[in-house]
């Protein structure tokens, strides 16, 4: 499953499972697992936004952008997609 999302997303599958064969994204997982743990998450989605402000459950694209504002960023920064 995750080797389908990230080519889905535009990543290389050989590069993916790599990453996941030598876990070199396991430490950087843990801390951002226990982080989320830490601001209350308790299930799934749960979105963890710059470290610093956890939003649980299915949010309307509305909220991530209030809360994308609120610690600052603008508009600007990234252009976030999503689909119609």
């Amino acid at each position: 499953m995750l080797v389908e999302e990230g080519t889905a997303a535009g990543l290389k599958a050989a590069e993916i499972i790599d990453a996941l064969a030598d876990e070199r994204y396991l430490e950087r997982i843990e801390v951002q697992t226990l982080t989320a743990i830490e601001l209350g998450a308790g299930g799934v989605p749960a979105w963890l936004i710059d470290r610093r402000v956890l939003v649980p459950g299915a949010q309307p694209h509305d909220m991530f952008a209030q809360v994308l504002q609120r610690l600052g960023h603008s508009g600007h920064d990234r252009e976030i997609k999503t689909s119609s």
